[in-house]
């Protein structure tokens, strides 16, 4: 997923980004941005983040990529990165407001915290990307333990073709 430029409140979420550069990719001077509830893996970079404005980072797994989150925000402005699992970080930020991010292992192998994992319940909650969750507080990262497993995609049952529609 790219992004660049102005957002004007574009949300990316809900994808497993892999096998690729960049899982989600938010370029130069993009600003107005929701990136939630994505999960990357085995990409070169899990997250990338280049001069930002008004963006909000919140409830993304990424891990077993090169380096997980790549940050080049030291001139951002408004940015929250907030309830985020990944192992490898690089780069700065300047006024971003981070919590609740880094490595809460363990992990099953669908990126769901497995019992014992610092991500259970130990989020910041922040209406409405947190709602719903399960337990004391929210999860960190992509998947609320206990709540519904999502999987990217389309998921209707296609109607049988021809149909009386398509006449």
């Amino acid at each position: 997923e790219y992004a660049n430029g102005t957002g004007g409140g574009t949300s990316i979420h809900h994808h497993w980004a892999h096998d690729c550069w960049g899982g989600v990719y938010a370029d130069q001077d993009q600003n107005d941005y929701f990136i939630y509830r994505n999960v990357c893996w085995s990409n070169y970079i899990g997250l990338v983040f280049n001069k930002f404005t008004n963006n909000l980072i919140i409830n993304n797994t990424s891990v077993s990529n090169t380096t997980d989150i790549l940050f080049n925000g030291s001139s951002d402005v408004n940015v929250s990165l907030i309830n985020n699992i990944w192992h490898s970080f690089s780069g700065s930020y300047g006024s971003t407001i981070v919590k609740s991010n880094g490595w809460y292992p363990p992990l099953n192998a669908n990126y769901v915290p497995q019992a014992g994992s610092g991500a259970i319940d130990h989020g910041v909650v922040y209406p409405p990307y947190t709602d719903g969750y399960v337990g004391a507080a929210p999860d960190i990262g992509a998947y609320e333990v206990g709540g519904a497993y999502w999987t990217p995609g389309a998921n209707f049952t296609p109607q049988p073709f021809p149909n009386s529609y398509a006449f």
